[in-house]
């Protein structure tokens, strides 16, 4: 019995150590309506301020108003999977869209808030990075 109690705790204390942050996924459905100079309008339950500035950070233009040509980028933090004084950690998701359509999409899993590394400012860096390979006309570069 004192044998199956301790695998029993040994798998959850295991199951509960998956706390390593995930390298961004990034997939690119068309490039930026105009290229770097595309406003970005953020929505965001959790933590908006934090991304917005992270976008900013990597060299997307926030603004606080949507517009005619602005792109919409929703930005979900799951489930806290584990937390220190820093921040959390997440799954992230940012989803980028125009005219009812996907532009983009980046998953991963991190640690946010002021922690570093830092999950919001890796994937907003690897989009950045992504979009400024693709012109506005959605040809790589």
């Amino acid at each position: 019995m004192k044998t199956l109690q301790f695998l029993l705790l040994a798998a959850t204390v295991t199951g509960c150590a998956t706390t390593k942050p995930e390298n961004p996924e990034v997939q690119l459905f068309s490039a930026l309506p105009q290229g770097r100079e595309t406003p970005i309008f953020v929505t965001a339950a959790r933590q908006k301020e934090e991304i917005k500035l992270a976008l900013q950070e990597a060299g997307f233009r926030i603004v606080d108003r949507i517009g005619e040509e602005t792109v919409l980028m929703r930005a979900t933090i799951g489930i806290d999977q584990d937390s220190k004084a820093c921040g959390t950690f997440n799954n992230v998701r940012f989803q980028f869209r125009a005219d009812n359509r996907n532009i983009a999409e980046a998953n991963a899993k991190g640690w946010t808030g002021s922690c570093q590394p830092n999950i919001l400012r890796d994937i907003s860096h690897e989009l950045w990075q992504q979009f400024s390979n693709v012109s506005h006309t959605g040809v790589s570069q």
